[in-house]
Order: C-alpha cells, then structure tokens, then sequence
C-alpha cells in the first residue's frame, strides 16, 4: 500500500460545486493523516513512497504539494502553504540531477546515507 494525497486534490472544487463542506474536511483529514505519519526528517524531509518507510521520490511528493497548496486557498490556512514549500524545496534539494531535473522513478531510499549524496539515489 503506498501513501496517498491525490484522493483529495478534486476536494475543493466539489465543496465550491456542491456546497457541502465534508468533501474538504475528508480532504484535510487524508492530508493530515498523510503528512503526520508518512513525513519525518530521516533523509532530510519528504514523504514516504511506502508505508514500510524505506524510500522518498517525486512521484509522491508532488501530489502532497499540490494538495497542500489546495488546502491552504479553500481552508484559507497559510499552515499548509508552508508544508508545500517545505516538501518541495526538499524535494528540489534532494530528488534533482545535476541539471535541477527531478528524478521520478529513482526513489531515495533509507540506508543512512545523507541526502543527496550519490550513493544515496
């Protein structure tokens, strides 16, 4: 089972269709969820791929930022604009080849190495 943030990218838009504040709060829940129990400063940052917490990639982390910038315009909270940028400037920092293009299928894994280093990738 892999952690998951794309389930609630569609939120904000349905409680701005339908008026009904649950799609947003289910929302932030799953955000919440994510964020408290798959972010850690192991590797310096980012959000686990999978729940055994042994690798970070882009192909997570980048839904989490575009649902935590959601959340931070439809819940007006600038907390989670705040968690995007943290994301993905680690993301930037870390999981980016030296031409600053983000690596997406390559994940960082967990060996006690530090981030960014080449035996780390």
């Amino acid at each position: 089972m892999t952690t998951s943030c794309g389930g609630h990218l569609p939120a904000g838009g349905l409680t701005s269709i339908t008026g009904d504040e649950r799609y947003l709060k289910k929302s932030k829940a799953m955000f919440d969820f994510v964020y408290d129990n798959f972010t850690d400063a192991k590797m310096g940052g980012g959000v686990y791929w999978i729940n055994q917490r042994t690798s970070k990639n882009s192909l997570r982390q980048q839904p989490t930022v575009i649902a935590a910038v959601r959340l931070s315009v439809f819940l007006k909270d600038p907390s989670y604009l705040e968690k995007a940028k943290s994301i993905y400037a680690w993301q930037k920092k870390t999981l980016t080849d030296e031409r600053a293009r983000f690596l997406t299928v390559s994940p960082l894994m967990l060996r006690g190495k530090p981030p960014g280093s080449p035996s780390s990738r």
